[in-house]
């Protein structure tokens, strides 16, 4: 009977020690997480952290803003086109290119010509022109193709051929 005793009461001891130990478990993660937010260590305590951070991505994304339409105007010496009421600048930066992605010399711009592109304001609000595509873009084959076999068949003269 004492060895069903002590083998009872170690049995009790080792289930409150294996159910209490999760507890105390939980309750040290749960301090360790709850603790106070560290201060930090600018170097120039002029500057809030929030311009720092800005200053460390470095330049703003450039985002480009699209345009099309006929030249109204061209100042070859100036290197400015117009379209409308706006005056986009040339730069050295800016890519000139005919609507088939060939190269071409901001010379080629003549009055009256479609063109369609891409700009951004500059420092004093000027438009500067990133991109400069001439002329209007190519048809697509397929739809040529497409309205003359619907002309062909229209007036009756398109032949069937048998398979």
């Amino acid at each position: 009977m004492k060895l069903n005793l002590s083998k009872i009461t170690a049995l009790a001891v080792f289930s409150a020690l294996l159910v209490t130990s999760p507890l105390a478990a939980c309750a040290q993660t749960a301090s360790a997480t709850n603790k106070p937010a560290a201060t930090s260590t600018n170097v120039d305590e002029t500057k809030p952290a929030k311009e720092k951070s800005s200053d460390s991505k470095g330049k703003k994304k450039k985002s480009y803003v699209p345009f099309k339409g006929d030249v109204s105007a061209v100042d070859k010496s100036a290197k400015t086109f117009t379209i409308g009421e706006r005056v986009f600048q040339m730069t050295s930066e800016t890519k000139v290119e005919t609507a088939d992605k060939k190269p071409a010399m901001f010379d080629s711009v003549t009055i009256g010509q479609h063109v369609t592109g891409s700009y951004q304001k500059g420092p004093h609000n000027e438009l500067i022109a990133h991109s400069l595509y001439l002329g209007e873009k190519a048809a697509d084959t397929k739809s040529t193709d497409k309205t003359t076999d619907t002309s062909a068949k229209k007036s009756g003269s398109a032949k069937k051929t048998p398979n």
